[in-house]
C-alpha cells in the first residue's frame, strides 16, 4: 500500500517480559549500560521515567504516609535526529519510530530495527519471556472543512460519533474507544479516534481543514516465543490486520484525501 499523503506520524512496537524472581532491579545505570553497550552510540539517553511508591503507616487507626519514593520504570533514549526512541527497563522494551520528515520508513525498518533490539534486550537481560507483544500506529488525517466551515465526518469515515445535533447542537471536541476482537486474527485491537488540535492553538477563521488522531493498538492475544523468527511472524501479521482495518476506516472519499498509488 503506497499512499501519496501517508498519515502516519509515528508507530512502535511494545515488549513486555516475564522475569526471574532473583532477576536484578534496573536503575539509570543499568539502562544506561545496555544501551551504551548494544547501540554504538547512536541512542543518547534523554530521560527517565517511574511510578511513586507510598507505604502507610496505620497503627494508630489512621493511616500516615511512612515513606515516598520514586521508583525507576524505564529509560528513554533517542536518535540524533529524534526519529528514534528506545524505551527499556527491568520489563520493558519499546522501539519507537517517528516521522519528523515528509518520508516515512517502511514498516520493515520498524520491524526489523524492533527485532534487533529484542535480541539484543534477551541477550543483556535473559527473561523468562514475553508475557505481550504490541504493535502500535498513530495517523493524524487532515480532512476538509465544507462551506458552513464545519467537518461532515461521515463523508470520509467509516467510523465516527454521532450526536443528534437536535438534542445536544454541534460537537466542538471528542475522543471514541473501541475495543474490537473479531478485527485481527493475530490479536484485540483497540481503535482511538478524537480530534487533533493545531499545532498553534485554536484554529483561525481563514482554516480550510479539521485534524483527526487516529491510535491503533494490537496486542497478541496469546503468547508468543521469544525467538526472533516467531516474533516476527507476529508482527507481519499484526501489520496486515492493522492495514486491512486502516483501508476499511474510510470511505472512498476519505480514502482519495490520502492519495493512493496505483490503485
Amino acid at each position: 500500500m503506497e499512499l501519496g499523503k501517508p498519515p502516519i506520524i509515528e508507530a512502535w512496537v511494545e515488549f513486555r517480559f516475564s522475569v526471574s524472581e532473583d532477576a536484578p532491579s534496573w536503575d539509570e545505570d543499568t539502562a544506561a549500560l545496555f544501551i551504551n553497550r548494544n547501540f554504538e552510540g547512536r541512542f543518547k539517553i534523554k530521560d527517565s521515567l517511574g511510578r511513586y511508591e507510598i507505604t502507610l503507616n496505620s497503627e494508630d487507626g489512621k493511616p500516615t504516609v511512612r515513606e515516598s519514593k520514586v521508583v525507576f520504570e524505564r529509560c528513554r533514549a533517542a536518535t540524533s535526529a529524534e526519529d528514534r526512541y528506545l524505551q527499556a527497563g527491568r520489563d520493558v522494551l519499546i522501539c519507537n519510530m517517528l516521522r519528523k520528515h515528509g518520508t516515512w520508513p517502511s514498516y520493515r525498518v520498524l520491524r526489523d530495527e524492533a527485532l534487533e533490539a529484542l535480541q539484543k534486550y534477551v541477550a543483556f537481560a535473559s527473561p523468562v519471556g514475553l508475557t505481550h507483544v504490541v504493535l502500535h500506529y498513530r495517523d493524524v488525517v487532515p480532512i476538509p472543512l465544507d462551506t458552513s466551515g464545519e467537518v461532515d465526518l461521515s463523508r470520509y469515515l467509516a467510523v465516527y460519533p454521532e450526536v443528534p445535533r437536535t438534542l445536544f447542537g454541534t460537537v466542538a471536541r471528542f475522543m471514541i474507544s473501541m475495543t474490537l476482537p473479531d478485527t485481527g486474527s493475530a490479536g484485540e485491537l483497540t481503535l482511538v479516534i478524537r480530534d487533533e488540535p493545531p499545532k498553534d492553538g485554536p484554529a483561525s477563521q481563514g482554516a480550510s481543514e479539521a485534524r483527526f488522531r487516529l491510535d491503533w493498538r494490537l496486542v497478541a492475544s496469546r503468547t508468543v516465543a521469544m525467538e526472533e523468527g516467531l516474533v516476527g511472524e507476529w508482527l507481519d501479521q499484526a501489520h496486515e490486520d492493522l492495514i486491512r482495518a486502516f483501508r476499511s476506516c474510510f470511505t472512498e472519499a476519505g480514502w482519495a484525501l490520502l492519495e493512493p498509488k496505483g490503485t
